[in-house]
């Protein structure tokens, strides 16, 4: 597939996916396209399971301090 340009298109809960795979792959992709997208996994999941909202964001701020440590 030399000379040809490979855009990435997700949407919705596929944002999150087409964003991965775009940041690894960034040296074999022209393009980026999102649609509807949420911020992170962790934004999903306070939407698709508000019960566990509390232990996201614990989790979300102790990954947080270990990437300054």
């Amino acid at each position: 597939m030399k000379n040809t340009k490979i855009i990435i298109y997700g949407a919705s809960l596929g944002s999150q996916i087409s964003a991965h795979l775009a940041r690894v792959n960034k040296d074999k992709i022209s393009g980026l396209v999102i649609d509807g997208g949420m911020s992170s996994f962790a934004d999903i999941a306070a939407v698709f399971a508000p019960q566990f909202k509390d232990a996201l964001a614990k989790c979300y701020l102790l990954s947080m301090l270990q990437k300054k440590i």
